[in-house]
């Protein structure tokens, strides 16, 4: 599976080294990340990387050496002598935390945010997990919340800790029901849609939270972002699966697709029309030739320097390109003032949209959509040709929600990050 969206900001076409070693304030994020996105279609240099590697000379392993001694500092305090940058990153950390607070909420309807909030009060040190005294506050507090009585196994995990995945679980059952909730509870949720959680009691705490709390708070509610979005997925999906038992895979085909179309932004239902047109296998993933083919049919004038050049950005040394790799390039590639399609500029891009709205007019499910002639003659081949089909829907869904979560999460950052 290629997993260029993975890497430290940009896809493996650009390769950046993590920060995370890093000490705070030895970089500054905006603009790396800037100068990443302007180096992100430019070919390299072989000959200058040549040179550079013949100039290799013992400053190389000075530099080496001061790289490692940056390794044994533990604290700021042994590289600045005020706490100024320290005030800057809490700044900063405070602004990402009340982002990553917004990302959580976007995921869930008003009852399930005033479940959160819930959730977050208990926090007491808002690291994203309830222990001890706190998971204990909130089993005892839960009868204000919900007229049903909680059998704490349900929420408390066997390491005594509740996530707010378990709390989740048992508020929302799989068949759809949902707890009973109390007037407090409907009062509270009033309160948050016409507001949201944040405001009404997150961000004040956010506030009150030392350098050391706010990074604890952006990895642990970073990891509950994505169980979370990891959890509604799979709630989806538990649609198809229960349609694919009554009724057989192919008429559930409809519901699997359904539930990765609603992860489509833009202009993804016509690249994946275009995907599947191309996608000779059938496994969602296209060779080279399957992406040549693609490229023609997404830009209807291109030429074979232009073919080379897209092949060039999108960059297939990595294997066979995904769907989420795909929306991963064409978003790139459209703010990107030295890609090709930025050049073009809105030509392609309007050809493209224009393309996607005459798609529009018959529906993506009817009889003449290309995915569903897919699955029709995948079914025609047999069972085991039509459950890998499903498979790679399913795989291709959590690749593209894992994209756009990524995506969303290192936006989050640059903008924290805007002065």
């Amino acid at each position: 599976m290629r997993a260029s969206w993975r890497m430290a900001g940009y896809p493996a076409r650009v390769r950046i080294s993590k920060q995370s070693d890093q000490q705070p304030g030895q970089f500054d994020r905006a603009t790396s990340l800037a100068g990443a996105e302007d180096g992100l279609f430019a070919a390299p240099n072989v000959e200058a990387v040549k040179r550079s590697e013949a100039m290799s000379s013992p400053a190389d392993q000075s530099t080496q050496d001061d790289d490692a001694l940056s390794d044994d500092i533990q604290d700021d305090a042994t590289v600045y002598l005020t706490s100024s940058f320290r005030d800057w990153e809490c700044l900063y950390l405070k602004r990402l935390a009340k982002q990553i607070h917004r990302l959580v909420c976007a995921e869930l309807d008003r009852t399930e945010e005033s479940l959160f909030m819930a959730y977050v009060y208990h926090d007491s040190n808002l690291d994203g997990q309830l222990r001890g005294e706190e998971a204990l506050s909130l089993i005892e507090a839960m009868h204000d919340y919900t007229a049903n009585a909680v059998n704490q196994n349900e929420i408390l995990g066997e390491d005594g800790t509740i996530t707010f995945l378990s709390l989740l679980k048992w508020y929302s059952r799989e068949d759809g029901d949902v707890q009973e909730t109390t007037t407090t509870m409907t009062v509270t949720s009033l309160a948050v849609g016409a507001l949201g959680s944040g405001y009404v009691g997150s961000d004040s705490r956010i506030d009150a939270l030392s350098w050391r709390e706010l990074r604890a708070n952006i990895l642990g509610y970073r990891k509950l972002y994505n169980e979370l979005r990891t959890f509604k997925d799979e709630r989806r999906l538990l649609t198809a699966r229960q349609r694919e038992r009554d009724l057989g895979l192919e008429e559930a085909m409809t519901e699997f697709y359904n539930t990765l179309a609603l992860q489509f932004e833009g202009d993804g239902e016509h690249l994946f029309e275009l995907f599947n047109e191309v996608d000779e296998s059938g496994n969602m993933l296209l060779e080279t030739n399957e992406v040549e083919h693609l490229l023609t049919l997404l830009d209807t004038n291109a030429s074979q320097d232009d073919l080379k050049r897209y092949i060039a950005e999108i960059n297939l040394a990595d294997g066979p390109l995904s769907f989420a790799s795909l929306i991963d390039w064409w978003d790139q590639a459209r703010n990107v003032p030295n890609s090709l399609v930025a050049e073009k500029g809105m030509a392609l891009i309007a050809s493209v949209k224009a393309r996607v709205m005459s798609k529009s007019f018959g529906g993506l499910m009817s009889s003449e959509s290309t995915a569903k002639k897919k699955w029709i003659e995948a079914a025609g081949k047999g069972a085991l040709h039509l459950e890998a089909l499903r498979d790679a829907y399913v795989r291709t869904l959590s690749e593209v929600r894992e994209y756009k979560m990524e995506r969303d999460l290192r936006a989050a950052e640059v903008d924290a990050a805007k002065l």
